[in-house]
């Protein structure tokens, strides 16, 4: 095995090693807030509330636009090259496009908010928290962006510290205070937006002390509508694939608020997060996977990248199979 092999493995692996740690770590802490929520709202809140929450993702993954893959991508792939000045430029387009279509899909989430609520699911309710949601949008947009930045330069540890672990402590904290106090379905969305709101705080703290690339937006190098441009078009099409990725994951939400109650979307909303434990491992390991077998990429080490590859996908095969045989076999238990 070439040392660049070698490297890169080793990198990917405990990458992989720091974003389960994450994974795990937000798994409980989601499951806590949803125990929160189940015990403080009634099933028709909670039902609202999930519903509500599935729109805010379908939005948030549109606003997103693909840049949290595409960024990190192209910041790989241009470090590879060598070209620190390209991935610097790179960094600023990606926070310029996030926030500006962030607050685009927000408006357009918050004024379709009464005619989903009214003439889609045909639930009163559902206008409100919706709107609230729509307020967390271009924070959550941002979130991404700093992520996919970091994990460009080969960094796991920002997403694992502000994304997984931070905003959800945050949400239990502000939600535990709100339960004592009693708990709303408006509360819980609003507590959510906060744990939003400060956890980029946070994060964009840490950036502009930690970023490998200065982070200020009057930062003068390559003119940047040509980057834009680049950027935008390698990204679409993972705009596409990511959303016929997630549609797998809303479609069942969707389908039993659109024809069932907000009770029967409560219901099943509580037991749903024991699916996201299959592609646990595959998330992980593909972390660091992708902005390192860009550099390798650019640097036409495609001998490299077919071993590679080789072995993350084993390494996926054998851990993810026992959990699959496991649901499959037990599904009782």
């Amino acid at each position: 095995m070439s040392q660049v092999l070698d490297r890169s493995l080793q990198t990917i692996v405990k990458g992989a090693g720091l974003v389960l740690i994450g994974t795990a770590l937000s798994m409980v802490l989601l499951f806590v807030s949803r125990i929160i929520l189940v015990r403080g709202l009634t099933e028709t809140e909670y039902g609202l509330y999930s519903l509500a929450y599935v729109l805010f993702e379908i939005f948030l993954v549109v606003s997103a636009f693909g840049l949290q893959t595409g960024l990190a991508r192209q910041i790989g792939f241009h470090r590879g090259k060598g070209d620190t000045e390209r991935a610097a430029d790179l960094v600023q387009s990606g926070l310029r496009l996030g926030a500006v279509i962030g607050v685009l899909c927000a408006l357009a989430l918050f004024l379709a908010s009464d005619v989903l609520s009214s003439e889609v699911f045909h639930m009163p309710g559902l206008s409100r928290p919706v709107k609230v949601f729509a307020l967390a949008v271009p924070f959550f947009v941002l979130v991404h962006i700093l992520t996919s930045v970091f994990r460009g330069f080969d960094m796991a540890q920002p997403a694992v510290y502000f994304r997984d672990i931070l905003r959800n402590v945050l949400f239990c904290l502000i939600l535990g205070i709100v339960a004592a106090l009693g708990l709303s379905l408006m509360a819980a969305v609003w507590a959510f937006v906060a744990s939003v709101a400060l956890a980029l705080a946070a994060f964009v703290a840490y950036a502009v002390k930690r970023s490998p690339v200065s982070l200020s937006l009057r930062r003068k190098a390559v003119p940047t509508r040509p980057v834009m441009k680049d950027l935008l078009l390698f990204s679409l099409p993972l705009l596409a694939v990511i959303l016929l990725q997630r549609i797998a994951t809303w479609t069942d939400t969707l389908m039993i608020g659109g024809f069932m109650t907000p009770q029967d979307v409560g219901l099943y909303n509580a037991a749903l997060p024991l699916t996201h434990l299959l592609p646990v491992f595959l998330d992980a390991l593909a972390f660091l996977y992708l902005p390192l077998m860009s550099q390798l990429y650019a640097r036409g080490q495609n001998e490299e990248i077919r071993r590679a590859y080789t072995v993350v996908t084993k390494w996926i095969f054998a851990v993810s199979l026992p959990v699959l045989l496991v649901f499959a076999l037990f599904p009782e238990a």
